[in-house]
């Protein structure tokens, strides 16, 4: 809890116009880590009120959806019950690299990711519904590659897709 989800909370609230709230928690959560404020700041969203936060602090509150971040994420994240939806999108923590770069690269992913489920989820007008940010998301080169796969072959198995795909 205190860089994918950091980034991920504030870009959520940043994008989602008080439509959706988000509010980022661990399971072990350690300080935030200055360049996530560093990268915030560069892309005009605010990080007022980021704080790594444990679960057992929010565990009580109304929740519609519940994202993982990572693959540690999704093997210890509570149990929630059946209503709650649960995504995961998975990162690799930018902690681990050296200077800014990683953390751009995560913000810049999660900012695409975040907008596409505002699209696909949100019924208010206060979300922008531009189509480009669902085209650019679908021109990803493994996206693009299962595209053509279901064009090429229209009935495939998840098994069929991993093996075509190399990927698990």
């Amino acid at each position: 809890n205190s860089a994918r989800s950091q980034l991920a909370e504030a870009i959520f609230n940043h994008l989602a116009n008080d439509s959706f709230v988000a509010i980022s928690a661990g399971v072990d959560p350690l300080q935030i880590d200055p360049r996530v404020f560093q990268v915030l700041e560069a892309m005009g969203i605010s990080a007022t009120g980021l704080r790594s936060k444990d679960y057992a602090e929010v565990a009580d509150l109304p929740t519609d959806y519940v994202v993982t971040l990572c693959d540690n994420a999704k093997g210890e994240c509570v149990v929630f019950a059946d209503e709650v939806d649960q995504m995961h999108w998975n990162f690799a923590d930018p902690r681990e690299s050296e200077g800014l770069a990683a953390f751009e690269a995560v913000a810049e992913r999660l900012h695409e990711i975040i907008s596409l489920f505002l699209l696909l989820n949100d019924d208010s007008d206060s979300v922008d519904k531009d189509p480009t940010v669902l085209f650019k998301l679908m021109s990803d080169p493994l996206r693009l590659k299962i595209l053509m796969l279901l064009e090429d072959e229209q009935d495939l198995t998840v098994t069929d897709f991993t093996k075509a795909l190399a990927q698990s």
